[in-house]
C-alpha cells in the first residue's frame, strides 16, 4: 500500500510505484521517452483554503498546493516501470527503458493465486 504516480501511455492511464515521486504525480510516455514535471509544494494562504475556520483536521484540507517549476522534463529513465490500471485483477504491464528510450512494453502474466 502507499502512494503511487500516474503514467499515461498511448492514451491509457496507469498507476506506477516505480517512478521517483510517489506523490500522485503524472508522467507521460511521449516519443518513447518518460516525461514529467519538476515541482515543489507551497502553503495555501488561510483566506484561500476551503475550510479555514473548521475545527480539527478539516482546516488542513487544501492547505498545500503543487507548483510546477518546469513542465515536460525528460526523465532520461533507465530501467523498468511496472504499470497497472489499479486493483489486482487488471492486467499489469512492464515498460523497459534503455538510455531513456522505451524499448519494450509487454503484459506481465500474473500467477493465479
Amino acid at each position: 500500500m502507499g502512494m503511487f504516480d500516474y503514467v499515461i501511455h498511448e492514451g491509457v492511464e496507469y498507476q506506477c510505484k516505480d517512478t521517483p515521486d510517489q506523490y500522485m504525480s503524472q508522467y507521460r510516455i511521449i516519443n518513447r521517452r518518460l516525461i514529467g514535471d519538476e515541482w515543489h509544494m507551497e502553503d495555501v494562504p488561510w483566506n484561500e483554503r476551503r475550510y479555514p475556520l473548521e475545527k480539527g483536521i478539516m482546516h488542513l484540507c487544501g492547505s498545500m498546493r503543487r507548483v510546477i517549476d518546469r513542465a515536460d522534463v525528460d526523465q532520461n529513465w533507465h530501467g523498468y516501470l511496472y504499470l497497472t490500471g489499479g486493483g489486482q485483477r487488471l492486467p499489469r504491464y512492464r515498460a523497459k527503458f534503455t538510455d531513456g528510450n522505451l524499448v519494450e512494453f509487454i503484459e506481465v502474466k500474473q500467477d493465479a493465486a
